[in-house]
């Protein structure tokens, strides 16, 4: 719809070919706008004017994490790098805002819509998020807004781009019912162990949540059991060695450091500075959303070294903590 609607647009005044151009060279800086807007917002409320200063530089010139928002890049990962990390940013203020809670359910329901590939990083900020409410005992409403936001935002997205017809058809690298069910039924296992359960032991918390999660689980297994080997479960085997094997994207850090060393030792230099950050962060603010990011980082910063198409989340996600602690140096 995006792409679709800014060729529409420039078609009014330009000639097909240059129209295509402007919306080629448009549509990522559009993406990137609300990106940075997010991260400037995040450390801003952390440190102040000056870290939402540092997010927007650090954000331009993060050259493994804007990769995905040069002129020309119109496929579907910057527009779940920005859905990820604008996720999980408001989702760390969720608990002390529910509001933000909402909105960070929207953004990670979307760029799961959008595809898989952030899917690991975003069922683990939610549960993470969950786990953190818990025994914390505090922003129990924010992270159950979240949970139920991104069940409900996966539930329309699937409504609206699945035919009637293909309801029951199930894929797994792709938005399915079975999805659905598991989304559903993790907000069932927030709602349990954080709304419901207030009155209850903590064990019989952490029991009734995980259970929950767990019924989900087995129906999403039920519904298409290759599902759980993962997004590529339907595939067939004899085409991994054939193709797989030579998808970029899907490589480790190993790979990256072997071919492009100066890009690799950038990123790993940069996450490092950022888990510090984050760390330091941490420490200093002793609260749930720095906790989070810690935590969401570290995660990051596994999967990107496992496949490099997450070196992008990793790397804007390092932003925050590195933003929010340089502009506290000043007054050091």
């Amino acid at each position: 719809m995006g792409l679709g609607g800014l060729l529409t647009l420039f078609g009014l005044f330009l000639p097909a070919a240059s129209a295509e151009l402007a919306m080629r060279a448009t549509w990522p800086l559009l993406l990137m706008v609300p990106l940075l807007w997010v991260m400037a917002s995040w450390a801003g409320s952390r440190s102040g004017r000056i870290a939402g200063l540092f997010a927007i530089a650090l954000g331009v010139t993060t050259l493994t994490g804007t990769v995905e928002y040069l002129p020309g890049r119109i496929d579907h990962h910057n527009a779940m790098v920005l859905a990820a990390v604008a996720g999980i940013a408001c989702l760390s203020r969720s608990f002390g805002d529910r509001r933000y809670g909402w909105a960070a359910g929207i953004c990670l329901g979307l760029g799961t819509a959008v595809g898989y590939e952030s899917i690991v990083l975003t069922m683990l900020a939610l549960a993470t998020a969950g786990v953190i409410a818990l025994l914390a005992d505090r922003g129990a409403d924010g992270v159950l807004a979240a949970a139920r936001g991104y069940a409900q935002t996966l539930l329309a997205a699937w409504l609206v781009t699945t035919a009637p017809s293909s309801w029951t058809a199930i894929g797994c690298d792709a938005l399915s019912a079975n999805l659905v069910v598991l989304a559903v039924w993790a907000a069932v296992a927030v709602w349990l162990a954080l709304v419901r359960g207030r009155t209850w032991s903590m064990a019989t918390r952490l029991g009734a949540g995980a259970g929950a999660a767990a019924i989900g689980l087995a129906l999403y297994g039920v519904m298409e059991p290759a599902c759980l080997k993962g997004p590529f479960g339907q595939l067939d085997p004899a085409i991994g060695p054939l193709w797989m094997v030579n998808v970029t994207e899907t490589q480790s850090v190993v790979w990256l450091l072997a071919t492009a060393p100066v890009v690799g030792f950038v990123f790993l230099a940069f996450s490092l500075l950022g888990l510090a950050a984050a760390w330091r962060l941490a420490r200093l603010d002793r609260d749930c959303g720095a906790a989070l990011v810690l935590a969401a980082l570290i995660v990051a910063v596994a999967l990107a070294c496992w496949q490099i198409k997450l070196v992008p989340y990793a790397s804007l996600l390092a932003v925050l903590p590195l933003a929010a602690v340089l502009a506290r140096l000043q007054g050091t």
